[in-house]
């Protein structure tokens, strides 16, 4: 390797003398391959021009090397601090118990590293696939694994494009080129058919590859490798869309920033831009027309789910593309292409939870208005905002007691609901039945509506896949702690434009493809404006370092760039490659390139564009386009004449007042709770509690917890002062809750208790589950069956049964018998159905005024 004293005595030597004219009539082959000689002179001359150049940063020769040995000084630092802290982390993991990804190959290969141990776990026979993406750590765990046994190794090097999660193509291609020195020891198995796509692709693909990969750049020989297909029936196509890259004009500010002016302009460029509508209008025209499989070898009808639009970049033309597509009403499905993000519509549902455990939530509720569920108009939300009312609730809670609240009555009424289907559904179907009964229709009349649709289903079963949430309150802690989004795709019933990464794409493939933005930049330009670069072979290199005041660039920090930069083209080369050989019947390739640039590449490594690659390989692409005017489309078919149509106004008179007799069994569910049951109206529905009055039912909590745990056998206050502290340590009763009860009142609900069920056997919260008639139950005029799922607050038993349910009332006694006969009647039957018995009394114990009522 030549040295810092080789280079610069190398520059301090040469003569940059003029290369030797050739006459046009005495062309040799040199001159004809660069075309002119004009043209050689000015590549020589920028190439002189540019090497100066570069010399003059990194100044004298004393000064280069003095930049270099301060910057090794530096690495050294710096490496230093990287092995303490790797050193801080290791500590940290063991403490923790825990190991990363990298910790499991690192011990794997510790282990088999030991060879007793290792003669345990050898296979006689190991397959490897995508071999070409392996990288070393792997490499040496296989060689482990599979010491002198049978390796089957499958890879294609021009599919290697995970060298930025360290995979190593040249692990593959020196393997391969072991097998080729040695046939007696292994097998070489070229495969080149390719049973896939169409003639048209095969022939493109071979015509851009055959002069752009070599050994030299992208390290296969591609010419010993070509593709071959079938031959027969092949009805493929291959499109270009190069459109011209516009240099953007310099433009003189002459008058004052006009935001809405500025909005309308853009939206107009974005309008203007001709790869979008080309790609547009070809999916138009495509759908519906007939082509033939190449792989299944039978004619098909191109639906939209047939086509997928490949990106090179997440960039603007992507975004505008997908915007451009749902604006023309053609199904997009982008859930493999959008990074991870919140979901609106998935926090408005949360906001709707949250509305369960905490009713005087101004902002859950403000947000739960204005989402698609009920889309309150800004104006009656102004409006509820100046009535009298501590709070936006309690303002919202007025306004529904007003003749025009109904919207207001509405929303409380189905949080209601929710509450109450909370307690028997479910999360996942909770969470699946708001978004059906309250987002779909809505959603889908907006032009955007599928997609959002489709990212609010992707959001409702990121949820449902955590087997840890079980309740409500268990969903708002892990969203608001550690939910960060989840991609979502568009709902459009399996038949939609797939959106999709080339690298998301690898693996796949698709009757058509549209590779689009071939016009962006091949090398990302971050790499030249780090400060430090690490390279496997090269090491670890600062960018700049100062000498005499005057900061000097690392000689060793260009050189680490220029093979990183290599090495990112390379990896987009075969980027290119995995794109174009995605299609079984037509492709269609768009991307910007300028005039400058067309045609005009000297070399696959002075590209800087996947199209400036193409037009290089391929000079006149199939089908070029350069320009594009928008075509007209129709939309939809001709409406007909509604004039002409004839109604018949008594029928349609009758079919809307026609009403279904069984409405009821419409609405009746598979599951009840008996509480739920009770609540009840007359129409079945559950009445709406628009207060909320939780300050209502604060005491009787504290006493119904305090009887559903004390002994009853308790006579004492210290049993009681004793149970309640350890309620409220577990957090099932609040201090300011205990503060309220009194043991004296406790103590007497005991003994009344005690006597009541003698020396029959005690069970407290019991719980059960039976199925009976809707009309048995109450809840509808049918004779199917409904769960009716239910809580005795105390059961005893003997020969005969004693059921107590305990509520918190002021009501007189008649109204309370009225008021739970019903609730205590199918209690009884769930005992007697259940546990045989004939005899069952029923009985109410009122809190707070120790009232024992038989019902």
């Amino acid at each position: 390797m030549a040295t810092f004293e080789d280079i610069f005595r190398v520059n301090d030597e040469r003569d940059y003398g003029k290369m030797q004219a050739v006459s046009r009539r005495e062309k040799t082959d040199f001159a004809l391959l660069w075309a002119d000689v004009e043209v050689a002179d000015k590549a020589r001359k920028t190439l002189e021009d540019d090497l100066k150049e570069r010399l003059k940063e990194f100044g004298t020769y004393e000064e280069a090397c003095e930049a270099h040995r301060d910057s090794a000084a530096r690495v050294k630092r710096l490496l230093a601090f990287v092995r303490d802290f790797a050193a801080e982390y290791e500590r940290v993991k063991q403490e923790m118990k825990v190991l990363d990804f990298s910790d499991l190959e690192k011990y794997a290969l510790r282990l088999l590293s030991d060879e007793e141990l290792r003669k345990g776990v050898l296979f006689e026979h190991v397959l490897v696939d995508e071999s070409q993406d392996i990288n070393p750590v792997q490499e040496k765990l296989i060689c482990l694994l599979s010491e002198k046994r049978a390796r089957f190794s499958v890879g294609d090097v021009k599919q290697s494009i995970y060298r930025f999660r360290l995979a190593d193509p040249n692990i593959f291609l020196r393997a391969m080129e072991r097998a080729a020195a040695s046939p007696e020891r292994s097998d070489l198995i070229l495969f080149n058919r390719n049973f896939r796509s169409s003639k048209a692709v095969i022939d493109f693909v071979n015509d851009v590859f055959d002069p752009l990969m070599t050994s030299a750049f992208g390290g296969v020989e591609y010419g010993a490798a070509r593709l071959v297909g079938e031959e027969e029936g092949n009805s493929g196509e291959v499109g270009c869309f190069f459109c011209r890259k516009e240099v953007p004009e310099k433009t003189v500010v002459d008058e004052m920033y006009d935001l809405p002016a500025a909005v309308h302009l853009a939206k107009e460029r974005d309008s203007e831009n001709e790869e979008v509508k080309w790609v547009r209008d070809r999916i138009r025209r495509l759908v519906g027309t007939k082509l033939y499989d190449a792989k299944r070898k039978e004619d098909f009808t191109v639906r939209y789910g047939d086509i997928a639009v490949l990106s090179v970049s997440r960039g603007n033309v992507a975004q505008e593309l997908i915007s451009c597509l749902q604006r023309s009403n053609i199904p997009v499905n982008v859930g493999a292409f959008e990074r991870e993000g919140k979901c609106l519509e998935g926090e408005q549902l949360t906001d709707l939870l949250r509305l369960i455990l905490s009713p005087h939530d101004d902002y859950a509720l403000l947000s739960v208005m204005r989402s698609p569920m009920f889309e309150f108009p800004t104006e009656e939300i102004i409006r509820i905002s100046l009535l009298e009312g501590e709070s936006f609730f309690e303002k919202a809670a007025a306004y529904a007691e007003k003749p025009e609240g109904e919207k207001m009555r509405e929303l409380f009424s189905y949080v209601e609901k929710i509450r109450f289907e909370s307690s028997v559904f479910p999360l996942a179907e909770l969470l699946s039945r708001i978004a059906e009964e309250r987002f779909r229709l809505p959603l889908l009349r907006e032009p955007d509506g599928r997609l959002r649709f489709g990212k609010l289903r992707a959001f409702v079963s990121a949820m449902a896949s955590r087997s840890e949430i079980t309740s409500v309150a268990a969903f708002l802690e892990y969203h608001d702690h550690d939910y960060d989004g989840v991609a979502g795709g568009e709902i459009a019933d399996g038949n939609a434009v797939t959106f999709m990464t080339v690298h998301g794409s690898k693996g796949l493939e698709f009757p058509i493809v549209f590779l689009v933005d071939t016009g962006a930049e091949i090398v990302s330009t971050q790499d030249a404006k780090e400060s430090v670069l690490a390279d496997r072979d090269l090491g670890v290199h600062l960018r700049v370092t100062e000498i005499g005041g005057v900061e000097r660039k690392c000689a060793s920090f260009r050189m680490t760039l220029v093979k990183k930069k290599l090495e990112a083209m390379e990896d987009k080369l075969r980027l290119l490659y995995v794109a174009l050989t995605r299609a079984r019947n037509s492709l269609y390739v768009t991307g910007k390139i300028a005039d400058s640039k067309f045609g005009k590449i000297l070399s696959p490594e002075s590209a800087s564009t996947m199209a400036e690659w193409i037009t290089y390989a391929v000079p006149k692409p199939p089908h070029l386009e350069r320009h594009y005017e928008e075509t007209p489309f129709e939309e939809e078919p001709p409406k007909e004449d509604l004039a002409e149509i004839k109604v018949d106004k008594a029928r349609l008179r009758e079919a809307f007042a026609y009403e279904y007799p069984h409405k009821k069994a419409t609405v009746t569910g598979i599951k009840y709770t008996v509480t739920g049951i009770k609540s009840m109206d007359e129409e079945g529905y559950h009445p709406p509690t628009p207060l909320f009055p939780e300050e209502k039912i604060e005491r009787g909590t504290a006493l119904h917890a305090l009887m559903e745990h004390i002994p009853l056998s308790s006579e004492r206050e210290e049993d009681v002062l004793l149970c309640l502290e350890e309620l409220i340590r577990q957090g099932i009763v609040s201090a300011e809750e205990g503060e309220r009860v009194s043991p004296a009142a406790v103590l007497d609900a005991l003994a009344k208790i005690r006597a009541l069920v003698g020396a029959r056997k005690v069970e407290r919260e019991k719980t059960f589950m039976l199925k009976l008639p809707a009309r048995t139950v109450g809840v509808a005029d049918l004779e199917d069956e409904v769960a009716v799922q239910g809580k005795l607050d105390l059961l005893a038993l003997g020969e005969d049964a004693v059921i107590v349910d305990y509520k918190l009332s002021g009501a007189p006694i008649p109204v309370l018998k009225e008021r739970y006969k019903a609730q205590l009647e199918l209690y009884a039957l769930a005992v007697k159905k259940s546990l045989s018995v004939s005899s069952v009394r029923t009985y109410i114990f009122v809190l707070g005024r120790n009232l024992l009522v038989e019902i």
